[in-house]
């Protein structure tokens, strides 16, 4: 690589910004002065093991400016994708819908966009409160054009994972601001030297797979042959009508909502970033799609994977001939928490949306339908509390991860680590003892566990299947909203809950349960009050939680939430039936 000075600039400042102060986009050779220089990667302060006074700005520091960060992104995302549309059937000199494309291009655009705007506005604050023109300096990469991503994961796996590529995104914001606030050293990208692309490709379909989306099948989290017959079942359904649109009309004027150079900066971002499966490769991707059959009207059941383009291919081939779309919820956060962008433009808008509960989600749009969970079920009242302790679960903490929703964001997931440190302090030494902490191990994370429990040597694992381990547990104690909660509550686990409520935003249709947890001392607002309340109950958790307005409050939030029943099918096949007869 070789440097090259050049002035450039952005909109946007820290109010602590200072003359003479650095923004360091990636880890390098710089020396940080941890007094007046701004770090975008909380890495950084982790490996360093020290404060810095100047810290990131929050792009959505309250509920207001993610709500209006909501409405602006979502309407940008479905612009873009119906522009996108266009622009695809142009390069491949197809027609296919812009409802084709959606199913296919949504997590791109929805991921990148919301990076984008989210840096942008981080951006726009720190050279807003910068003293002069010129006072911050920032070294800024160029020289790449297009990142030749295989395939939508590759390009997923790079958003979260890649220093370099998002130092890149977040210089061409810069170099798109042209604000006098900074002064731009640019760093030339060596092109003899390979881009860090990550190796993920979609994984050919398998036989297995093959038959199941024959069937019009994909995933629903509970079943195996269950699964299986329900999409048999939901073959021989009647036929009737098609799916409704998925891309719904933007109105005009959405442009004014945003500056001219975030939206310049965003075409070439985008340009520079379309997965290999969706340009270049585009026929191989379509000829998975060609080798299905499809019926119109026919119920096309279970969960689609956003990152897999082999499947979404299937879908959108589905969706074109006229499939009708019922989705199984899979996991947490759905119905519970106000800001999910992907989930509400993506899965809500596919068709009818089996939920473990809800039926109705703030002003989202949306077919949902509650039902019982074939998963859920299986853990419903089982807890003997005959086992292990305490056991503490953690999230998954990733710095790269800058979505418009209900979770920490940049450093305030140190503060939640800080938090759960915090309540560890605060307990007494007998639960201590016997507690043990679950970090969560499903995906990448940027802080281990280390983190949090290298300070309590006497706190030991849990390895394995946390969900069967924790039906033998003392008490449950968790820092989120998260899966294990509701699969939690389904069994009856004695609990206790804490977060910061601006952590987590709630939605308003949700907020009613939530707050009837607080009420009975079943979630709390701190790690302190959660101690206390552990403290306090240690003795017989299990007398506490059985009381009946805890059990009260629990039922209501069951029945919400996390819904079971014996013979779940039965209700899947009604509502299946209700779904194949709709026109």
């Amino acid at each position: 690589m070789t440097r090259k000075a050049d002035a450039v600039a952005s909109t946007g400042a820290n109010p602590a910004a200072m003359p003479g102060s650095r923004l360091h986009l990636v880890r390098s050779d710089d020396i940080i002065d941890s007094e007046r220089d701004i770090v975008f990667d909380v890495g950084i302060q982790l490996e360093q093991g020290r404060t810095f006074a100047v810290p990131v700005p929050d792009p959505y520091p309250d509920d207001a400016s993610l709500e209006e960060a909501r409405k602006n992104v979502t309407d940008l995302v479905n612009a873009s994708t119906d522009d996108w549309a266009h622009r695809l059937n142009d390069r491949h000199n197809r027609t296919w819908s812009a409802d084709f494309w959606r199913m296919l291009i949504l997590p791109w655009q929805c991921e990148m966009i919301q990076r984008v705007h989210a840096r942008w506005i981080a951006l726009e604050k720190i050279a807003a409160s910068a003293p002069a023109a010129g006072s911050i300096q920032v070294r800024t990469l160029v020289g790449i054009n297009r990142w030749p991503f295989d395939c939508l994961q590759s390009f997923q796996t790079s958003l979260i994972r890649d220093p370099t590529f998002n130092w890149w995104i977040d210089s061409t914001l810069l170099a798109a601001m042209a604000d006098p606030a900074f002064v731009c050293e640019e760093t030339e990208w060596d092109t003899a030297t390979p881009l860090p692309l990550p190796v993920a490709r979609s994984a050919p379909i398998g036989r297995g797979r093959r038959l199941k989306l024959r069937l019009g099948h994909t995933d629903i989290i509970g079943t195996r042959f269950g699964g299986l017959l329900l999409a048999l079942y939901a073959n021989l359904l009647p036929r009737r009508g098609g799916s409704r649109p998925m891309q719904p009309a933007v109105e005009g004027g959405w442009e004014e909502r945003f500056a001219p150079r975030m939206l310049e900066a965003l075409n070439v971002i985008l340009m520079a970033t379309v997965p290999r499966t969706y340009w270049e490769d585009f026929e191989k991707l379509e000829a998975v799609g060609e080798t299905f059959r499809y019926r119109t009207g026919r119920l096309r059941v279970g969960t689609i994977d956003y990152w897999n383009d082999q499947e979404k291919i299937v879908a959108a081939f589905a969706r074109e001939a006229g499939e009708k779309f019922v989705i199984a919820q899979h996991g947490g956060f759905y119905g519970q928490m106000r800001y999910n962008v992907l989930a509400t433009e993506g899965e809500y808008r596919y068709g009818r949306f089996f939920t473990w509960g809800f039926d109705v989600h703030d002003d989202y749009d949306s077919q949902l339908v509650a039902v019982p969970s074939p998963y859920l079920t299986r853990f419903s009242d089982r807890h003997s509390g005959k086992g292990d302790g305490l056991i503490l679960v953690g999230d998954p903490i990733r710095f790269g991860i800058t979505r418009i929703a209900p979770k920490p964001r940049n450093a305030q997931w140190l503060s939640y680590c800080d938090d759960t440190v915090q309540y560890l302090d605060r307990i007494d030494p007998a639960p201590r003892t016997d507690t043990l902490f679950r970090p969560y191990v499903n995906t990448a994370t940027d802080i281990t566990d280390e983190y949090v429990a290298a300070r309590f040597p006497e706190i030991g694992r849990v390895t394995g299947d946390l969900h069967t381990r924790m039906l033998g547990c003392r008490l449950l104690t968790l820092c989120s909203p998260n899966t294990t909660m509701i699969v939690a509550m389904a069994a009856n686990v004695p609990m206790v809950a804490f977060w910061r409520p601006e952590f987590f935003s709630l939605s308003a249709t949700a907020l009613p349960y939530f707050n009837r947890l607080r009420d009975v001392g079943i979630l709390h607002d701190s790690p302190l009050a959660a101690a206390a309340k552990t403290n306090e109950r240690w003795e017989n958790p299990d007398e506490w939680w059985r009381h009946p307005d805890r059990q009260a409050a629990r039922h209501e939030w069951v029945n919400r939430f996390a819904r079971t029943h014996r013979f779940w099918w039965v209700w899947w096949m009604k509502e299946l039936w209700r779904a194949a007869r709709e026109n």
